[in-house]
């Protein structure tokens, strides 16, 4: 039996090391099977929404939903939230259409937020993207309607192409929700 001293010390170093590998756990949901993408995109209509939630006061930093015809609505997306609509100048709705041809959301995982809870804290920022587009799956020759989903916190990686597309909607001064949500009031 080891003294109590020798086994406070090995309890103590257990939990650091435990502690320590839990942090870098990562919540893979809906982990895509293959590792290239079979999907081609093709012209037709697509829908994306960005929601965001959490940060200090609770409501994220903005939403903001478009689709292929130019249609663009800024605000909160909740109960009693203020939006606006407006429609994209075509320079604008052409970088959209060349990202959602270019981004490969079928290789993107469900999530992006970490799994141990204890890392996440109430000012930090969760990122939902939810995106629709029109495409063809390799094997069938009939358009479908492609819908992914992921979310991620502002401070974590994600995907190149996730957050070039999450950057153009709201990524800063430039971004789209950065131009429009100024003129919502």
């Amino acid at each position: 039996m080891l003294p109590m001293r020798q086994t406070l010390v090995v309890t103590l170093l257990i939990l650091t090391i435990t502690s320590a590998y839990a942090a870098d756990r990562t919540r893979a949901v809906n982990r895509p099977v293959v590792e290239t993408s079979h999907v081609t995109p093709i012209d037709g209509p697509w829908k994306i929404e960005l929601t965001t939630s959490g940060g200090f006061g609770g409501g994220g930093t903005g939403d903001i939903r478009v689709d292929s015809d130019g249609n663009l609505t800024v605000g909160q997306f909740v109960t009693n939230g203020k939006s606006c609509r407006f429609v994209l100048l075509p320079g604008e709705l052409a970088q959209l259409n060349t990202i959602v041809r270019s981004i490969q959301p079928d290789l993107w995982f469900g999530s992006y937020v970490p799994a141990d809870s204890r890392q996440l804290c109430c000012d930090l920022v969760f990122t939902k993207v939810v995106l629709e587009r029109t495409e063809l799956v390799e094997g069938n020759s009939r358009p479908q309607t492609g819908h992914y989903e992921t979310q991620f916190l502002e401070t974590r990686r994600a995907p190149h192409d996730l957050m070039l597309l999450a950057n153009v909607l709201a990524g800063g001064p430039d971004s789209l929700r950065s131009r429009y949500q100024p003129l919502c009031k």
